[in-house]
Formats: C-alpha cells, sequence, structure tokens
C-alpha cells in the first residue's frame, strides 16, 4: 500500500512477478533435451542386452518400462516449452490490508 503525503491511502500498486524467462527455459530445454539422448542410449543399451555375464558376474540392465516412460515424460515437457519459447509465467500479486 501506498500513502500520499497526508497519510491517507492513495492507491494499491499490484506486484508483478515473472516466473522464469527466456535465458531459463532455453537452459531448461537444452538439459532436457541433453536428459532425453542419455535414456535413448539407455533404452538402445537395454533393447542390444537386457542381462549379461562379465567376470564371472551377471549385471542386470535397467528396466526398460521405466526408461520408456522417462522417454514419453522428457518428449512431452521437451514439447510444451517448444510451444511458446521464452514465454514465463506472470503472477500478478495485489496487496490488501484489511
Amino acid at each position: 500500500m501506498n500513502k500520499d503525503r497526508a497519510g491517507g491511502v492513495a492507491f494499491c500498486r499490484p506486484l508483478l512477478f515473472w516466473g522464469g524467462g527466456a535465458m531459463a527455459a532455453a537452459e531448461r530445454l537444452e538439459k532436457l533435451k541433453e536428459r532425453l539422448e542419455q535414456y535413448r542410449r539407455a533404452e538402445a543399451a537395454i533393447l542390444s542386452s537386457q542381462s549379461y555375464k562379465m567376470e564371472g558376474l551377471e549385471l542386470t540392465r535397467a528396466n526398460l518400462a521405466d526408461v520408456q516412460r522417462q522417454i514419453s515424460r522428457l518428449e512431452g515437457e521437451i514439447y510444451r516449452l517448444s510451444l511458446a519459447p521464452g514465454r514465463g509465467r506472470l503472477r500478478v500479486i495485489v496487496p490488501k490490508d484489511w
């Protein structure tokens, strides 16, 4: 609340907060793309052999269904961020003093 010089309430000015921005969205998009590529490589490794033996140890790769679920989730996030690049969320907060 702002007060005029006489001490009365003149007006209430809303506060604006930007959630993110063009740079933050671009960085997030780049990180999501890198992560998606890692999951795709993991999926390819799982598909080539789910488990294998090496020097007497049997190793089992990650669960294919979980990896594919993460790939779908990441593709969805990348798609949503790609629709409107640089647009963050605008939040308007109007302080009320009553």
